[in-house]
């Protein structure tokens, strides 16, 4: 019995009650955005990667947080015992988390089934997507949003303690988020799976419930204040004349109150879609070590800034004078930060060296940017717990009360993504919409200022001139918006490379991406096509080689193709190619619209394609494109894409799943895979996703940083007669393959390097890139030099010809000719391989050796 009186003080502590409610507050924020980060890649997964779908999930995901806000505010007001409506709240989270990849999967399947069977416009799509993104993330995230005020409800008890105990509790549960963000983006997924992280998520979840249940149960019968005590407790705060200023406003400065407060969270999502649009610029690894880097940045800044305030804030009497210096603050610090950036980025650059380990760059990269960004979002991180203090008059209505600033903030970042995203970038570039952004917090700021009923009129004017010099001196140094990402200035130097270029011909500051058109001067001079600040396409004879064999490769390869879908337009060399007269029709996926836009500067390559009749083009991902397609199967499906480090979804085995049931019984999958800045490892695990979906798998090597694999659902081989003939009675192709290296045949055969049962045993001991489990996305590798144990494993390679060939009959040539010119090309093949591993070593050498002399250098007296 004395034990148990022991216990049942311990909890009935005020004490232990407190680190209780911030643990389960802390958990919350935690589980939030391990959802919030997967639920946006699982929707991603079938709805596509492209902006519009992810700001739609995001949107909604929003949305329920705003409503959820709102309605369990009002309801915990009549509870007598706030914590039985957490404990329902977090286990209702809980069971839908588990409940998830069955219900997701569910929805997925109906939503393929109305996409291909119902036609819908673009917009009409984004519409449909809206609604079930919308629809389906509403339960769970309104659950969501009604976490934080039920929880302040149970936890703030008196007035006086209002101001701290608002500022402890968001500090808390942004902290939590802070921490469910950096596990999921840095450790959980990458080590556990997608899958397992949601379930730990969701096991946290109902952890909370049976707290709060259990607390819950343990103070069942504590009581809360009369109404007389309410009453004498408001009372009391009429005391001074100062008080009054801050607790008691009038109705129209409570409203500008909420209206700046929910114009705040609208530039807030503003300056994250902004200010990371203007950092992937310049990121070397711009993988999602970099959207989790920029996320956390702004949790933590938001948390520290509310944690910071909780001593002062009830103490303090000028709070409505302290919100609108905040506004100010942040408003000018990031128009500081604008100036920074631009002139940051030569430095990072200058700091690189291929020798370096992650941490050295991209770690080093990323706590640059989170110093830099937990700046401002601190200072935002004060409004909410002074906004609470000013707007909550009495605690009898507190639930209602933060119910409302916690909509009003998630309505207005809501909004300051949407327009930052859609509008005010792609109409105006990043450098105009951060200046619109800083003079909107500037603005509201003064507009604070300004009406402060107490204030005098002397210091109103003087921090209102003083703030407008300092925006005009600003000004002074703003960076041209064209001029303003780290690839358009001319005198920028690439380290690695030693490469300047001499002429920006193209630039497009669109929804989702930059994309610019750069001239390098070497040699004959060539375009790179450059998107958010990686080139991904060159017109180089090199590169052209590799576009365009993605096109000829599973067009020569084919006994009769009619159709295509080529997924990534990039410079259009592969679209070109596919360009023939058995081929009647060619879609293509291109997810970002200012790369069709900068089509016509690779006309001399690409033939200007986009205007071929029977080539469709859509705006949309691709694989989202091919999995929306209704019956429709394809003869060949190939894959121009982006590095599978930023661009996983089409890299993984659950998308060739999507493609083998679009492949029509006798076609050709073919897809670029780079054996450079990934490990080994990483690279088979690439070969296994495509081998597990297509058991009867060739590689094709084509270059150091390119190979090609190509499947089909029978069984594949070398048709010596269809690629002569091909070759030879096309004029078209032949002149093309002639131009970038490959004149006949027996160069064409000599490129292949591996049949389905050498594939399997190079990758035997090797993972699986999946959708749950994303290993190649998460790769830590820095040095972008082709994989020398891969080009090791390619020269080494011995392929039996004899075996594969058929067809080979030629009243010019019999089997052992055509094996000789063959294995002469090869030996061709293995001597350059050789000669690119010996560069590659050479120059991992020599850097090893500078960074040993620098550090001599730094440590003589």
């Amino acid at each position: 019995m004395s034990a148990k009186k022991t216990f049942n003080d311990l909890i009935g502590n005020k004490t232990t009650q407190q680190y209780l409610a911030f643990l389960v507050l802390f958990f919350s924020g935690i589980t939030a955005l391990i959802y919030q980060i997967i639920w946006i890649r699982e929707f991603g997964q079938v709805f596509g990667v492209h902006v519009y779908s992810m700001t739609t999930v995001l949107t909604a995901f929003m949305a329920g947080l705003a409503l959820g806000s709102l309605i369990f505010g009002r309801i915990v007001d009549k509870k007598d015992n706030p914590l039985r409506v957490f404990f329902l709240l977090e286990l209702g989270i809980g069971f839908f988390a588990l409940l998830f990849p069955f219900l997701f999967d569910a929805l997925s399947r109906g939503y393929g089934l109305l996409a291909q069977n119902i036609t819908l416009p673009d917009y009409g799509q984004q519409l449909v997507r809206f609604a079930i993104a919308f629809l389906f993330l509403l339960i769970p995230t309104t659950l969501m949003g009604g976490t934080l005020p039920v929880i302040i409800k149970y936890f703030v008890r008196r007035l006086g303690t209002l101001g701290g105990g608002v500022s402890k509790l968001y500090a808390i549960n942004n902290l939590g988020a802070v921490i469910g963000g950096f596990l999921a983006g840095f450790v959980l997924i990458k080590a556990l799976g997608i899958q397992a992280s949601l379930f730990i998520a969701a096991g946290l979840n109902l952890i909370n419930a049976l707290i709060a249940l259990f607390i819950a149960h343990i103070i069942r019968k504590i009581s809360y204040r009369t109404e007389e005590q309410y009453v004498r407790e408001d009372s009391l705060i009429k005391t001074t004349q100062d008080e009054k200023v801050v607790y008691q406003l009038p109705k129209p400065l409570l409203r500008l109150v909420l209206w700046v407060f929910a114009i705040e969270g609208f530039t807030t999502l503003a300056y994250e879609v902004i200010w990371g649009r203007i950092l992937i610029s310049f990121s070397f690894d711009k993988t999602v070590y970099f959207s989790t880097t920029i996320l956390v940045s702004f949790i933590f800044g938001l948390s520290l800034g509310s944690f910071l305030l909780r001593k002062w804030i009830d103490r303090g009497k000028h709070l409505l004078s302290f919100l609108g210096y905040i506004e100010i603050g942040i408003g000018i610090i990031s128009f500081i930060l604008l100036l920074f950036f631009s002139r940051m980025a030569s430095f990072l650059a200058e700091q690189r060296e291929l020798t370096d380990t992650w941490m050295q760059v991209a770690g080093k990269e990323y706590f640059i940017f989170f110093i830099l960004l937990s700046i401002p979002t601190t200072l935002m991180g004060f409004t909410y717990p002074v906004v609470s203090k000013l707007y909550t008059q009495n605690i009898r209505n507190l639930g209602n009360r933060m119910g409302t600033i916690g909509f009003l903030d998630t309505i207005g970042s809501i909004f300051g993504s949407f327009v930052a995203g859609f509008v005010l970038v792609p109409f105006f570039g990043v450098v105009i919409s951060l200046l619109v952004i800083v003079f909107i917090n500037v603005f509201i700021g003064l507009l604070v200022i300004l009406s402060h009923p107490t204030m005098r009129k002397k210091l109103k004017y003087v921090i209102t001139g003083g703030a407008l010099i300092i925006l005009f001196v600003l000004s002074i140094q703003v960076p041209d918006r064209r001029y303003f990402t780290w690839w358009d200035q001319l005198d920028y130097k690439q380290t690695f490379f030693g490469q300047h270029y001499t002429r920006l011909l193209f630039y497009d500051e669109g929804v989702g991406s930059t994309v610019t058109v750069r001239e390098y001067p070497f040699g004959d001079s060539y375009l790179a096509l450059n998107v958010d600040g990686h080139n991904t396409a060159y017109s180089t004879e090199k590169d052209r080689r590799v576009n365009g064999l993605l096109g000829y490769l599973p067009y020569i390869l084919h006994p009769d193709p009619n159709n295509a879908i080529v997924i990534g337009y990039g410079m259009g060399v592969t679209a070109h190619s596919l360009v023939q007269p058995d081929i009647k029709h060619i879609d293509i996926a291109e997810i970002v619209p200012g790369v069709l836009e900068a089509s016509p500067l690779f006309s001399q390559w690409n033939h200007n394609v986009l205007d071929e009749p029977r080539v469709d083009v859509q705006i949309e991902d691709g694989r989202s494109m091919i999995y929306m397609s209704r019956d429709k199967k394809y003869d060949i499906i190939t894959s121009n894409a982006i590095h599978p480090r930023l661009s996983n979804n089409i890299y993984t085995r659950d998308f060739y799943q999507i493609c083998k049931k679009k492949l029509a019984d006798d076609g050709i999958i073919c897809q670029w895979i780079p054996p450079n800045w990934i490990t080994e490892r990483q690279y088979k695990s690439l070969i296994n996703a495509f081998v597990d979906a297509f058991p009867h798998s060739q590689m094709w090597y084509i270059n150091e940083y390119s190979t090609l694999l190509v499947g089909q659902k029978q069984p594949m081989e070398l048709n010596y007669g269809l690629i002569r003939d091909k070759m030879a009675n096309n004029d078209k192709l032949r002149k093309e393959m002639a131009g970038f290296g490959i004149p006949d045949p027996f160069m064409l055969l000599s490129q292949f390097i591996f049949d389905a049962e050498d594939l399997k045993e190079y990758t035997k001991n090797a993972p699986v890139n999946t959708d749950n489990h994303p290993i190649v996305e998460f790769s830590k590798i820095i040095n972008i030099a082709p994989s020398v144990p891969v080009l090791n494993t390619i020269r080494q390679a011995n392929p039996d010809y004899r075996e594969m060939l058929v067809n080979a009959d030629d009243a010019e040539y019999n089997m052992q000719t055509i094996l000789q010119r063959i294995q002469s090309h090869r030996k061709f093949h293995k001597a350059h391989i050789g000669s690119i591993i010996r560069s590659v070593k050479r120059f991992e050498r020599m850097n090893r050796q500078k960074k040993e002399s620098d550090k001599e250098k730094q440590t003589k007296p």
